[in-house]
């Protein structure tokens, strides 16, 4: 979605097991082939076992006119 300063893409996390996550952080790469365009990230802060929540991660590329790869990238057991 575009934004006064860039571009919103909006995410929901889900957490499939029975633990609860704490500082799960989410990572957006843009890319074109294999260079990197723009990468951003956020952080859920709490995400019980068999939930979900909703985000977002910004970016000033629009992440329409490159490939888009979202993935966790790291979390703590709270």
């Amino acid at each position: 979605a575009p934004q006064a300063r860039g571009f919103l893409v909006r995410l929901r996390v889900r957490n499939d097991g029975a633990e609860t996550a704490g500082a799960l952080k989410v990572a957006g790469v843009l890319k074109r082939g294999d260079e990197v365009v723009e990468e951003s990230e956020t952080e859920f802060q709490y995400l019980p076992g068999g939930s979900s929540r909703e985000g977002g991660i910004f970016f000033t590329h629009d992440p329409a006119q490159f490939a888009l790869e979202v993935g966790p990238t790291g979390y703590e057991l709270p």
